[in-house]
């Protein structure tokens, strides 16, 4: 399941098909980014559907590495480049 995993000092990189999870353990937070292409006219919905799929994740994230803050960042972007504010 995982494609890559890469720890430098105190950050661990895990990269998941589209998903992207930062972990800086010093500061104990994680970023957690995702990736999606929707077509021009669904970019909101798509937006606001990322954030409500990976807040379970966000949530086994903190349980399980004990940390203090967890950051989804969706990243949309559509084929025509349009990017939502």
């Amino acid at each position: 399941m995982f494609h890559f995993i890469c720890q430098v000092r105190n950050i661990i990189i895990i990269i998941i098909i589209i998903i992207i999870i930062i972990i800086y353990k010093t500061i104990k937070e994680a970023n957690l980014s995702t990736l999606a292409n929707p077509n021009s006219h669904n970019l909101y919905s798509t937006n606001t559907e990322m954030l409500q799929k990976y807040t379970d994740l966000k949530e086994e994230l903190i349980r399980i590495w004990q940390l203090k803050t967890t950051y989804i960042i969706p990243l949309v972007l559509s084929t025509a480049g349009i990017i939502p504010n």
